[in-house]
């Protein structure tokens, strides 16, 4: 058998494993989400297929629901017959410019919990109420009110 041939034979061999490597792990579109139960359920669309009732694995002690567009990363731990959603970003909310070592919590209306480098910083959904914490203290931001009204 010449090196052509032989090169073909290994290829065709060795496609079924490459597709089922490739199948592993892919990337989806959320299409719905259900956090009621004590894992909550995805469904995501992946190409060309839909899958409905996905476990979403979360940190242990953080929990969120993502909104509809997300992009979860799905793993088939045990062959097709149980895919798992592993994490959802979400880059239309993700906050973005932080430095290094930075870390923050934050939803799609703006609302954030940052730890800056300098201090932790609160920003309420519209952006017009803050607390920033740091060595130089405390400084509130929020529209004027009347503390008589009432």
């Amino acid at each position: 058998m010449d090196s052509k041939s032989m090169s073909r034979l290994l290829n065709n061999m060795l496609k079924p494993l490459y597709r089922r490597i490739r199948l592993l792990q892919r990337r989806g579109v959320l299409t719905n989400s259900n956090s009621a139960p004590k894992m909550q359920t995805v469904q995501v669309q992946l190409t060309p297929e839909l899958i409905l009732e996905m476990e979403h694995f979360e940190p242990y002690g953080f929990s969120s629901n993502p909104q509809n567009g997300a992009e979860p990363i799905v793993s088939n731990i045990e062959g097709k017959s149980h895919p798992i959603c592993l994490i959802v970003a979400d880059r239309r909310y993700r906050l973005s410019g932080m430095k290094k070592g930075e870390v923050a919590l934050s939803d799609d209306l703006g609302q954030k919990i940052h730890l800056t480098r300098d201090g932790i910083e609160m920003v309420s959904a519209s952006g017009a109420s803050s607390i920033v914490i740091s060595d130089a203290g405390i400084v509130i931001t929020t529209p004027s009110f009347d503390l008589n009204e009432g």
